[in-house]
């Protein structure tokens, strides 16, 4: 059996040390002078030793090599020999408050003449919304060229519908609301992006967009019936890599209306043919629900007709998902969500925590899988099971719970959610345009208080 050797190189600030090793037993070594560009007194060491064991006419196949060197890290601290670095991303960051390099000191900026260009998604070739500079005590001063940081559209204000009450949303509305939906976010939720694009790409095809008041439910026979909440779940950040097929949150919902249209009432399923029902960890269950066939007039017939949809979170990536829902239904959006800031789990829905059951519900994924769930014994079992099933469907899917009734809408959802992102948007993207702090538009805009400025470095 041949021998097996192993080279470990150590580069030092004068001498570059480097050994041949057969397991622990040191076979060769050799001390050569560290060249000022370091590969080449590596490349000497190297040689030095491997003709050692040339000339000791031992054989074996060398398995690894091993440098050790504190010279890129000199170099970073030092500033010296750094040549010029690009960084191209082909998508974007999860947040458009921070520009990349953010927190990168100016002078090791300038001395590797660092950029960063980036295509689909997050930020666009550097471009951000929020300033680049950061005080430590104050607020930070405007942008110099609050242009590059507008969107290329024409200002306008909320179109109300003088007979249905109805706001019709423009391409400048949907930038305020993205804006704003990422400030309600908290820090949480993903990124509006991808929905602001969905968005704005129904507009262009020709498709509305209509947000109406939580207290018109009700008042109308088209506006008589329940409202669905749909999102996704999962890590928001897969879907930077991952994108999504455009129909989970749809499919969800179908699924939610199949369920009834089969007999749905009270956790049990009058129609069971062919179903595997499965129990367990407090929660009824169907790993794929696929009725045999499907009426979509049923469902109106079963109670649950859905005359609009509604934001489960008004925070990040969720604010945007009914919008796209609501212009491929035709279903107006109503304006209230269940928290108004982004939450991390299920069992912290608005209505969930006032007792409203959420089942049925159904969890859908890019590739047509459709998880349902008839009972459970709390929103907690429900979060737990379909975040497992999240997890296995690529951790990221379309949510979608029992519809909701006008009145549990207004009694245990905040209302005039969308509204009030669309404020703190405006509010920021006018700034810009008028060159003075976003940040001082939101405190006016919010009655707030600056309490410090600064980039969170770690989360304890």
């Amino acid at each position: 059996m041949a021998a097996l050797f192993s080279i470990g190189v150590d580069v030092g600030g004068t001498n570059t040390d480097a050994v041949v090793l057969q397991g622990d037993r040191v076979v060769s070594w050799s001390k050569q002078v560290t060249t000022p560009d370091v590969t080449t007194g590596v490349a000497r060491a190297v040689r030095a030793v491997l003709a050692q064991v040339k000339d000791k006419n031992l054989q074996g196949t060398i398995t690894r090599v091993n440098i050790g060197t504190t010279h890129f890290v000199n170099a970073l601290v030092q500033r010296r020999d750094l040549v010029p670095v690009s960084v191209v991303r082909l998508c974007g960051t999860a947040s458009r408050a921070l520009p990349p390099f953010c927190d990168f000191p100016q002078d090791l900026k300038k001395s590797t003449g660092l950029c960063d260009v980036q295509k689909l998604g997050g930020e666009e070739q550097g471009a951000s919304l929020w300033p680049k500079h950061f005080g430590t005590a104050a607020l930070p001063p405007p942008p110099a060229s609050p242009a590059g940081h507008l969107p290329t559209l024409q200002e306008t204000e909320p179109q109300i519908h003088p007979e249905t009450g109805e706001w019709v949303l423009s391409p400048w509305d949907v930038e305020c609301l993205a804006v704003g939906a990422g400030i309600l976010g908290c820090g949480g939720g993903g990124s509006p992006e991808l929905g602001r694009q969905q968005a704005l790409r129904a507009l262009e095809q020709g498709r509305k967009i209509r947000v109406i008041a939580p207290e018109r439910l009700d008042m109308t026979p088209a506006l008589t019936g329940t409202v669905a909440t749909v999102a996704f779940m999962g890590a928001p950040t897969i879907q930077l890599e991952k994108l999504c097929s455009g129909t989970e949150t749809r499919d969800a919902l179908r699924c939610v209306q199949d369920l009834y249209a089969a007999g749905y009432n009270n956790g049990q399923l009058s129609n069971k043919d062919g179903l595997e029902v499965k129990r367990g960890d407090g929660v009824t269950y169907l790993d794929d629900y696929r009725p045999a066939q499907t009426d979509t007039q049923t469902d109106a017939d079963q109670g649950v007709r859905v005359v609009a949809v509604m934001s489960a979170e008004i925070g990040g990536l969720n604010s945007m998902e009914p919008l796209v829902v609501g212009a491929a239904l035709d279903l107006p959006v109503v304006d209230a969500d269940g928290m108004g800031r982004a939450f991390p789990e299920l069992q912290m829905f608005g209505p969930f925590i006032c007792g409203v059951d959420p089942c049925p519900a159904a969890l859908s994924d890019d590739k047509g899988q459709r998880a349902a769930v008839l009972q459970v014994d709390s929103a907690k079992h429900l979060e737990n099971h379909f975040r497992t099933v999240c997890v296995n469907m690529g951790c990221s899917a379309g949510v979608a719970f029992a519809p909701l009734t006008a009145a549990q809408v207004r009694s245990s959802c905040i209302q005039y959610s969308l509204s009030r992102a669309w404020r703190l948007g405006h509010a920021v993207l006018h700034a810009y345009k008028n060159g003075i702090s976003p940040i001082q538009a939101v405190l006016q805009q919010e009655n707030g208080r600056l309490l410090a400025t600064g980039k969170p470095l770690d989360v304890l």
